[in-house]
């Protein structure tokens, strides 16, 4: 999934009113491109709080989908077709509830990074709204 300078130049020249929003993890030459380097979750809160009305997106182009869903009254264009992370597609809900049913896939992480992720696992359970 690789999106190029190219990719960049071409879709400002077919959308010349759009913001370029791109993620970090794009390579150095695309950023410099870019309108905006954020992360996918800061995307989806630039595009709902922007005056601005057509994005081009430089991500994984499943992002595009929750971008128009959330946003109805934009237009979002990916910056390249091809930007698709195969890593990503492998993941289903069927494969990560047949996960979780029968306790597969442990992942171990050092003791520190356990704390601090129980830690905000818990403070995203106190704001939970009561049932």
């Amino acid at each position: 999934m690789l999106i190029t300078t190219d990719d960049i130049k071409a879709a400002r020249a077919k959308y010349p009113d759009a913001i370029v929003m791109t993620h970090p993890e794009c390579n150095e030459p695309v950023k410099e491109l870019s309108d905006e380097l954020l992360s996918t979750g800061q995307m989806l809160k630039f595009a709902a709080r922007s005056t601005a009305k057509r994005f081009i997106i430089a991500t994984e182009i499943g992002i595009i989908h929750t971008l128009k869903k959330q946003n109805p009254e934009a237009e979002f264009f990916p910056a390249s077709d091809r930007a698709i992370c195969p890593n990503m597609k492998k993941i289903t809900i069927d494969k990560v509830i047949g996960s979780l049913e029968n306790m597969q896939y442990k992942i171990t992480v050092p003791e520190t990074i356990r704390i601090e992720a129980k830690q905000a696992l818990d403070r995203m359970v106190e704001i939970l709204p009561e049932k």
